[in-house]
């Protein structure tokens, strides 16, 4: 799927500033798109140069634990409802 979208530019022509836009394809796919909102949600900004070597090792604890609470959460929630 490709979607047309508009590229802004900006310029100079004879000592007045001028700004337009030209409509253009955009070659990102859908999983493309995908994978880049989900990059942008989970990771910081400036990833992996922003952030300290120890990021990676706590966030997939921290993830690890909350998908164990999510399971614990359906598993009571189905025994309850037995």
């Amino acid at each position: 799927m490709r979607l047309v979208v508009a590229q802004v530019r900006r310029g100079e022509e004879g000592g007045e500033a001028w700004e337009g836009f030209d409509m253009v394809e955009d070659p990102q796919t859908y999983p493309g798109r995908v994978r880049e909102l989900a990059r942008s949600y989970l990771l910081p900004q400036g990833f992996p140069g922003s952030v300290a070597p120890q990021y990676a090792t706590y966030m997939v604890g921290t993830h690890l634990q909350s998908l164990g609470v999510v399971y614990s959460w359906v598993h009571c929630c189905c025994c309850m409802l037995r």
